[in-house]
């Protein structure tokens, strides 16, 4: 899992990994320029409800999604 995790944040430029005997994971950018909400929002999938489906009758009335953004947005800011 940490492989994986460790490639995810080399794709996005947060680190820089060298494999081998003398390899190691260093920090892609200066530390001050890393947001924790980016990182986060790189590695996470946010989506806490999946209201795409066509057959939801509560949608019109339905406050919950907008709820959980407002939450997930409010989070993420406090991130970063």
């Amino acid at each position: 899992h940490m492989v994986k995790i460790i490639n995810q944040l080399s794709r996005a430029g947060y680190v820089t990994a060298v494999r081998g005997k003398n390899g190691g994971i260093r920090l892609g950018k200066p530390a001050s320029a890393i947001r924790i909400g980016d990182v986060v929002r790189e590695l996470e999938p946010l989506s806490l409800v999946n209201c795409s489906s066509e057959f939801c009758h509560i949608t019109p009335a339905c406050r919950l999604k907008q709820a959980l953004s407002k939450a997930v947005q409010s989070f993420l800011t406090e991130l970063d």
